[in-house]
């Protein structure tokens, strides 16, 4: 066997094994769904008034699927016309990009409340925020701008190739950042507020704080993972480009979801977020004895 066909062999072991990398997330979103679509029901669509949050967790939740749908059409269609490829790539690099951002906006929310009383945090909180989703759109926009005729056409240059990987390694690394930041500013107010907790107890600071965690250090794993892959040699990278990118805005979509939830939970509980939850939890009062009284045997 020649080297030439050999390395061929090789390329398409990787490519298949691309395909199955971006078709396994589709069970995990798909197991997420099942097990909080009651979650979903009590606390997103038990009630009748829209507002923002319902339009976030729409794009949070369903916006994923719809990008896996065009990911692995894309990677599993044996032929398709040239506009169709067009368009499935360009709906392949907004609709995940749109979905983390959304994710980012709900995490951005969660940190903002949990730093109470932290005007400076908060400020510094808003400016990474802000400064990083910039980032992120204007090389999502530039991606975009470049075009698809190369990659459909299979004539995409070394230099375009190259120019494209910087480009995707600049929107997970702005992710990546933001993410980081919510990291830093959760630890440190979580050690700054231990004193506070054991004085007064604010449950709903331990819950965030804890919460903030759990959900926030595998976003940041993941984008983190995804920029150091992007930033791999050309030659190190050949045959398994996007090996990552379908985990990245699942699990981001899957977190975000799950943000929300927690936050409506809580909400519910204490009645706290008027921002995020204006529903007053509803009371049952207790019937006076006096009337049961007269109630009839």
């Amino acid at each position: 066997m020649s080297a030439i066909v050999q390395h061929d062999l090789v390329l398409l072991l990787h490519y298949q094994i691309v395909k199955y990398c971006r078709l396994a997330p589709a069970a995990l979103w798909l197991f997420e769904y099942c097990l909080t679509f009651d979650d979903e029901l009590r606390f997103v669509w038990g009630r009748c008034r829209w507002n923002f949050v319902h339009v976030l967790f729409i794009i949070t939740r369903y916006l994923p699927a719809a990008a896996l749908i065009c990911v692995n059409y894309d990677a599993l269609a044996p032929r398709m016309e040239m506009q169709t490829c067009l368009n499935l790539n360009r709906a392949g690099d907004l609709m995940p990009t749109i979905s983390t951002m959304a994710t980012d906006v709900v995490l951005f929310m969660r940190t903002f409340h949990l730093l109470v009383g932290r005007q400076k945090m908060r400020v510094t909180l808003i400016t990474f925020y802000v400064s990083t989703s910039l980032a992120v759109i204007g090389c999502t926009v530039t991606v975009v701008c470049m075009g698809y005729t190369g990659i459909c056409a299979s004539e995409l240059s070394a230099s375009q190739s190259v120019r494209r990987d910087q480009l995707t390694a600049g929107i997970y690394a702005g992710i990546a950042l933001f993410e980081l930041v919510v990291v830093a500013m959760t630890i440190f107010q979580g050690c700054a507020s231990l004193d506070a907790d054991a004085h007064s107890g604010p449950r709903l600071v331990a819950t965030l704080r804890q919460g903030n965690l759990v959900y926030a250090w595998p976003l940041l794993v993941m984008s983190s993972g995804n920029v150091a892959f992007y930033c791999f040699p050309a030659t190190l990278k050949e045959g398994w480009l996007g090996l990552f990118f379908a985990f990245q805005f699942v699990l981001h979509g899957v977190m975000g979801s799950r943000i929300l939830f927690r936050l409506r939970s809580v909400a519910n509980r204490g009645g706290i977020y008027p921002t995020l939850d204006p529903i007053s939890p509803m009371e049952f009062a207790s019937i006076p004895q006096s009337t049961l009284s007269r109630l009839p045997a």
